[in-house]
């Protein structure tokens, strides 16, 4: 996104995405989808542009292809800053998806944007959506906040009796008095099953001069429900920030 000028807001940043679309069977979608930074605000009391997104996609929103398969590495942009301590932009959210059954997402890496002064990091989300679909060698990460701002959530998820193996979200970390984002690993129905990986909340931020309570850290979670399994997981919380100036620690 362009810098603002003139006591202009800066611009968002554009989606980056690999896609393939439609219901064909086999398809794949694979490379690298970085989104946009955003611009620079300038001037008193103006923000920076917001991080665009970036994708990695096989299928439509109502469905796609049966054994279609997605890889690679998407990055969400990271937010522009604001200008007179005034809250920068957020940061991108960034995904790898697969939108059918019987689905494949290998080595596939979401990393949501940073955001700017007083903006959220972006989402990192790994996701095969539908029946019996397959996550190996997933990662995703949340955005960092910015000064003041929170970090972002990291999700994989596999559909109705999908498996997740060998594969890791990392949640952003909060600063300044701001919340640590929420990592999730989840699976449902029969037959579905996570193994051998690790969700790490985010830690949260100090308090700082003007509110000395820190933040709370975000949950770390791996679930297994409706008949799912879990074996070798570890799930760890993020820290709560320091307090200060006679301010309560987070939790």
């Amino acid at each position: 996104g362009g810098a603002g000028a003139n006591h202009g807001t800066g611009g968002a940043g554009s989606i980056g995405q690999v896609v393939t679309l439609g219901n064909g069977n086999d398809s794949e979608a694979s490379g690298t989808a970085t989104g946009g930074n955003g611009g620079t605000g300038t001037g008193l009391g103006v923000t920076g542009g917001d991080g665009g997104r970036a994708g990695i996609s096989v299928g439509l929103s109502g469905g796609g292809g049966i054994n279609s398969t997605a890889q690679g590495a998407a990055t969400g942009g990271n937010g522009g800053a604001g200008q007179s301590g005034v809250d920068g932009g957020n940061g991108g959210n960034a995904y790898v998806v697969t939108k059918g059954d019987n689905n494949v997402i290998t080595d596939g890496t979401a990393k949501g944007g940073n955001g700017a002064t007083g903006a959220a990091g972006g989402l990192g989300d790994v996701r095969a959506s539908q029946t019996g679909s397959t996550i190996s060698g997933g990662s995703a990460y949340g955005g960092n906040g910015g000064a003041g701002g929170a970090g972002s959530d990291a999700k994989l998820f596999a559909g109705t009796g999908g498996t997740i193996t060998d594969s890791t979200a990392t949640a952003g970390v909060g600063s300044d008095t701001a919340i640590g984002g929420a990592a999730t690993i989840t699976v449902n129905g029969t037959g579905s099953s996570v193994t051998d990986s690790s969700a790490r909340g985010g830690n949260a931020g100090a308090g700082d001069d003007a509110i000395g309570v820190g933040g709370a850290g975000g949950a770390g979670a791996i679930a297994a429900s409706s008949g799912g399994a879990v074996a070798g997981g570890h799930a760890v919380g993020g820290v709560g920030g320091a307090g200060s100036n006679g301010g309560a620690g987070g939790a």
